[in-house]
């Protein structure tokens, strides 16, 4: 993911033999979910993090419906039955265990930031790629990062 762009090069470094630091990262995250929450937690967050992808998926093909050449009506019964079955579920979650319910929110909403900067600092490392390779000077590209750090993106963070 790296290589296109799709994260920061900083986690390609690698940290031991052929481990990057990327995927100590991420194991080190697994471990310690596995260590904060019991199995049957872990088990309904892997559960809505699922449901929310697919309802996701579900909403995208919606959105390019005329590209795929897919059913309006069918495109759209999916996507009413996969809010439903997440609706059912979550409901499900909160009458039985409602603290996990507060872990999936909190699982989702901490994705949904870790995403968001993943794809600012991926966009950043892009546009100093692209800065060094067409030559400018370190000045010039210093004074680039501080006015995105500062005014927002000018372009499509998640290109």
């Amino acid at each position: 993911m790296v290589k296109v762009g799709n994260l920061p090069r900083m986690f390609a470094y690698f940290v031991w033999r052929k481990g990057t630091l990327g995927l100590l990262l991420g194991v080190g995250a697994i471990l310690l979910a596995i260590n904060v929450f019991d199995l049957t937690a872990l088990a309904r967050i892997a559960s809505a993090t699922f449901l929310f992808s697919y309802m996701a998926v579900q909403l995208a093909h919606w959105l390019l419906v005329d590209e795929t050449k897919g059913s309006r009506l069918l495109v759209g019964m999916g996507s009413l039955f996969m809010a439903a079955v997440l609706a059912c579920f979550l409901w499900s979650t909160f009458r039985v265990q409602p603290w996990a319910l507060v872990s999936i929110v909190a699982f989702v909403a901490g994705s949904w930031l870790i995403e968001f900067f993943l794809a600012r600092a991926a966009a950043l490392s892009r546009e100093v790629m692209r800065h060094t390779q067409e030559g400018d000077s370190p000045i010039r590209l210093g004074a680039t990062v501080r006015s995105w750090a500062t005014t927002g993106w000018t372009s499509d963070p998640w290109r």
